[in-house]
């Protein structure tokens, strides 16, 4: 795990939220943005060679009735089956945080998923270190992972071909890393929803990304009552990735690759077939009202044109998500809310490569930096206003944009609560909530009433709720700039 970096003697240790393994910044050096996607790459490759050996032996203890991966792994959340923590989760994050250190250093800012006490509490197994080790070289030697490693390089080739030579001061980025998304997914043996991100942040803005599934050829799920799930055997690693470049993709810095076909010939079958929304597994069951609220917003769009309105496709895990919507098996996406930020940065930075776009549910961008919770007032990474994914075709297949879908589902009382949390809104006041207008000017995300209250006040409880009327907004345009010195 990710551990703090020697501090000089009588030097205070920084303070450090759960979830997050932060290191002071070095010197002012620039890093090529396209070699640390090459070395992420490499590096979730290796994460997927550990979560497979991990996967390989439970399915031998299993056949040998030598207890069940459920008993092994523990819940973050008791009260949160979506938490679950397992030998997988930590060993892949060891191995893709050691590639990093190894190549940047401490300068570079990383943020990962699990913590030391995670760690702790999963515990070393029964097999030693050195037994594990072999575990993951026997399955670096399999056909399955060769054939993988092959098509990882062609793909960075593709890559380092037609890609910019981007460089960006260490300061100014952040790495974003899920080591394993779906971990609930691993657990229960719907491998396909499987998936380890690295995501790259550039000044809070995702810029490049990678989806490594250790488990690209599983079948769709199946109820293990009826049937027993997909093998480690019968599946091999895929890896997508995407770079939109510091420029953005409008000025020619995009590329993505490793989807199952020419992202052209994807759209074409995103378009044929119509239009699908990608919900979590348990089809809304216990979804919080603005979630709830969302995806009606998005039925009632997608019925607006006719056509037999909008099919629900049940798919697990945020990365799993993206991919079915770049996949062109859907048009949109919902994430539940407590996704965090190593679910967005990745996907995000993918998607717009495609041609897609993430934001939250009210429609502002999300800032991919630790200083945007600080900023906001938020005590975690958690993407508390939602995401919103749609697909490049999805404007098409829909009859309305992604901007204008936001502004449908802003309108909805359940989701303007999202920024309203615990205020009583005054009886009159009423309408579109104006969600860009009122928030934190540096971070970009809108304000709660105790964070409010905490502004002006200097103390919570003073604001009992407030109200920016969309009808009586008025904005106006301001130019930032900013600049290094060397």
């Amino acid at each position: 795990m990710e551990r703090s970096a020697p501090k000089e003697e009588g030097e205070q240790p920084a303070k450090r939220r759960k979830g997050v393994s932060k290191y002071e910044v070095g010197p002012s050096i620039r890093v090529s943005v396209q070699e640390l996607v090459c070395l992420s790459a490499r590096l979730a490759l290796d994460a997927c060679c550990v979560v497979r050996s991990v996967q390989r032996r439970r399915e031998r203890e299993r056949k040998q009735g030598q207890g069940s991966f459920e008993a092994s792994a523990v819940l973050k959340d008791p009260r949160d089956p979506r938490s679950y923590l397992t030998e997988a989760d930590t060993r892949a994050q060891a191995v893709i945080l050691a590639g990093l250190r190894a190549r940047y250093g401490a300068a570079l800012r990383i943020v990962a998923e699990e913590d030391e006490a995670d760690e702790q509490a999963v515990g070393e197994k029964k097999k030693s270190v050195e037994e594990k080790d072999e575990e993951v070289q026997e399955e670096r030697d399999t056909a399955e992972f060769c054939e993988a490693t092959e098509a990882t390089e062609r793909l960075l080739e593709q890559l380092v071909a037609s890609s910019g030579a981007d460089s960006a001061h260490v300061s100014d980025l952040c790495v974003f890393v899920d080591p394993v998304d779906g971990t609930r997914e691993l657990v229960e043996g719907r491998l396909h929803n499987v998936t380890c991100m690295i995501g790259v942040a550039h000044r809070g803005r995702a810029v490049a990304g990678v989806l490594a599934s250790p488990f690209a050829a599983a079948a769709a799920v199946v109820a293990p009552s009826t049937s027993q799930p997909p093998t480690t055997a019968a599946t091999r690693p895929r890896i997508v990735l995407g770079i939109v470049g510091l420029g953005g993709v409008s000025r020619g810095g995009g590329f993505v690759g490793g989807l199952c076909g020419r992202n052209d010939a994807l759209q074409k079958k995103a378009k044929a077939g119509g239009r699908v929304l990608a919900v979590s597994a348990d089809r809304g069951e216990g979804t919080p009202a603005a979630l709830r609220a969302a995806r009606q917003a998005i039925e009632e769009a997608g019925g607006d044109g006719g056509g037999g309105g909008v099919r629900l496709l049940a798919v697990g895990a945020c990365g799993r998500k993206v991919l079915t919507v770049l996949q062109g098996e859907a048009g949109a996406c919902l994430f539940n809310l407590k996704s965090s930020l190593w679910d967005s940065c990745a996907t995000e930075a993918v998607l717009a490569a495609a041609g897609g776009k993430m934001t939250t549910l009210l429609g502002f961008p999300i800032e991919h930096s630790e200083e945007a919770a600080e900023l906001g007032g938020g005590s975690s990474l958690c993407n508390r206003f939602g995401c919103l994914v749609t697909g490049p075709v999805f404007e098409e297949s829909f009859g309305l944009s992604h901007a204008e879908l936001c502004r449908r589902i802003a309108a909805r009382p359940e989701v303007q609560a999202l920024v309203s949390t615990g205020a009583r809104i005054s009886r009159g006041m009423g309408g579109a909530l104006a969600s860009d207008v009122v928030r934190w000017a540096l971070s970009g995300q809108p304000f709660t009433v105790e964070e409010l209250s905490q502004a002006v006040f200097g103390q919570p409880g003073r604001v009992r709720g407030y109200w920016a009327s969309e009808q009586d907004a008025v904005r106006y345009k301001v130019w930032t700039f900013a600049f290094y010195v060397s």
